[in-house]
């Protein structure tokens, strides 16, 4: 099924575009891309996890990953081939933001690798019971791109708790789809010291970095996209776009991203 490219966001302005169908008039709303997998006409789309990694520990189990689901336009339809060319040229772009927001992480970590999985909805998914397990997603398999990166963090010396993240909310038509991906290892230097929030200034700058890339994406016919499973109570499949990013000044805590392995342990009777 062909549909129209979101042009590229600039500003980040909305499109919404019409649904082509769904599971009934009352979930044909603002989904931006809408499929009936029992038809065969499902999307394939490419996450992107980006890795960053503790250069002190070097402990595998204290890697942070964020996440990027996109989807690739060739001529105004879903282009589900993906090259060579076309992995360079979103590994390139996301670079982009590993480089801004390693000038506020902290020295003890790096940006080490970037790894894209093939991506499909789970036909069986879609109008199955809510009681009923399953998967939204079909397995994966191995990454079909890979590649080492290698972006230190420049911010200081000084790191707060690998819990401790700055949250970018990825902005969709419908609020209850919003996406996020929480940037890892800030230097301390991005607090204002006599409140405990993010700086203004660090989130200004965060943010147009990640506004930048967008726009790269979005000229070159990649869309990101955030997945859409549940809606109203039933188990859906659709992919809605991203049309702004959004980042306060409040730290967030990731508790899955605490140190897997104490360094020292004392124990009192």
């Amino acid at each position: 099924m062909a549909n129209n490219p979101p042009d590229p966001l600039g500003a980040f302005q909305s499109t919404i575009f019409s649904a082509p169908f769904g599971l009934g008039q009352k979930l044909e709303h603002l989904f931006e891309f809408w499929y009936q997998l029992a038809a065969g006409d499902a999307p394939e789309w490419r996450r992107f996890v980006m890795t960053f990694s503790d250069t002190v520990s070097q402990d595998n189990a204290d890697d942070a990953k964020i996440t990027f689901d996109i989807v690739n336009y060739t001529g105004g339809a879903i282009d589900d081939t993906w090259t060579d060319t076309d992995y360079q040229a979103v590994r390139t772009d996301l670079r982009a933001i590993a480089t801004a927001w390693g000038a506020h992480m902290d020295t003890h970590h790096s940006y080490t690798k970037i790894d894209a999985y093939r991506m499909t909805f789970n036909p069986a998914w879609v109008g199955s019971p809510l009681t009923e397990k399953r998967f939204p997603f079909n397995l994966t398999g191995p990454p079909e791109f890979s590649s080492p990166e290698s972006v230190p963090g420049a911010g200081g010396t000084g790191c707060a708790a690998p819990q401790v993240a700055m949250s970018v909310t990825e902005v969709t038509p419908i609020r209850r789809s919003w996406g996020r991906f929480y940037l890892p290892f800030p230097d301390v230097g991005l607090y204002d010291q006599t409140t405990g929030r993010w700086q203004p200034t660090h989130v200004d700058s965060i943010a147009t970095a990640i506004q930048g890339v967008h726009n790269s994406l979005g000229a070159k016919e990649f869309q990101m996209v955030v997945p859409i499973t549940q809606s109203q109570k039933q188990r859906v499949a659709a992919l809605e776009q991203v049309t702004h990013i959004r980042i306060d000044n409040v730290p967030d805590v990731i508790r899955r991203r605490r140190f897997k392995h104490a360094s020292y342990v004392k124990t009192l009777p």
